[in-house]
């Protein structure tokens, strides 16, 4: 027992002291509960407080009035388990998951390091729902278990991709979970805002646009252009340039790991791909997996990449300036 838990007890506790210490950097009591609650978090507060509910923007909500607004562009299966504990307590258990299942696979410290200090960690931590939604889709490429990636699709919107993910590997059952669990959110949604398309509709005044390298390129320019650098801008360049080297590092392996290959592509290329204001920096959070195909020699320097990144990430979290 104490060599499963023992471990990722080590590397939670690491990755916690890292972005406490972001906290005070930036004057914010770790302690707090409302510390860990950040603008998208609201949302899933209030699809837990009151369900689901579209209406066309307002006055102040810098859209127009055309545009429809609302929390019914964020998936529910975490909101409705805040009925029952809180969002950090939620998230701790859930880091503390995943890091118990990377260690389960590898059995290796810099991975499991890597793991707990990867691009985009703090929102692992944070009230969201990007640990919740790792468990769920690491356990579904473990076994393909058919509920694991309905509870998946169930927790992030890009659930989905683990469905060309499933019958890459001929999981047709696996596959139809994580339909099903699709299914089941639109239903909600129905039932709830009187709208098949409600997600659709709230989503559709963010600009998405099919432009992958220009997604990228304005992701990478504050690292080159000053014009376009503040601390932040430049933090979120770094983590999507490490994201870059270690997608580049992964090719190797793509063929022994096609699975994980499969899944850490689509989730790399879909967010550059529906680019908009889609926040590159969170969705690269999800990209966990990856750590399964980096060579053993390169985990060492990623991780030495990783853990500032990870603190100048966490202190412009805590700060407001991330989204």
């Amino acid at each position: 027992m104490k060599r499963l838990f023992g471990p990722p007890l080590i590397a939670l506790l690491a990755a916690r002291a890292v972005s406490a210490a972001a906290a005070l950097w930036a004057g914010v009591n770790p302690l707090h509960a409302d510390a860990w609650v950040r603008w998208d978090s609201n949302l899933y507060l209030s699809i837990a407080q009151r369900g689901y509910f579209l209406e066309h923007c307002g006055p102040g909500s810098h859209y127009e009035p055309w545009q429809w607004c609302g929390n019914a562009g964020w998936f529910p299966l975490y909101a409705w388990m805040l009925r029952v504990a809180p969002g950090a307590l939620l998230s701790l258990i859930f880091e503390a998951a995943l890091l118990i299942l990377i260690w389960r696979r590898l059995k290796n410290w810099p991975a499991l390091l890597l793991a707990a200090f990867f691009p985009g960690c703090i929102y692992q931590q944070a009230v969201f729902p990007v640990s919740l939604f790792l468990v769920c889709a690491l356990v579904f490429l473990e076994f393909w278990r058919p509920e694991a990636g309905a509870l998946a699709a169930m927790a992030y919107p890009t659930g989905f991709l683990l469905v060309p993910v499933a019958l890459l590997k001929r999981r047709f059952f696996a596959a139809a979970g994580v339909v099903i669990g699709f299914l089941v959110v639109i239903t909600v949604m129905r039932l709830q805002t009187g709208h098949w398309n409600a997600y659709f509709l709230t989503q559709s005044k963010y600009a998405f646009q099919f432009a992958p390298l220009d997604t990228l390129f304005s992701r990478l320019k504050p690292l080159v252009n000053a014009r376009y650098r503040d601390a932040t801008s430049f933090a979120a360049g770094a983590q999507t340039l490490l994201v870059l080297v270690m997608m580049a590092l992964s090719v190797k392996s793509w063929r022994a790991q096609p699975a994980i290959a499969a899944y850490c592509l689509a989730y790399w290329a879909f967010p550059l791909c529906v680019g908009g204001r889609l926040s590159l920096y969170r969705s690269e959070a999800l990209l966990v997996p990856l750590v399964v195909l980096l060579p053993e020699r390169a985990r060492i320097p990623l991780l030495a990449a990783a853990a500032p990144i990870a603190f100048a990430m966490s202190v412009a979290f805590f700060r407001g300036t991330l989204v």
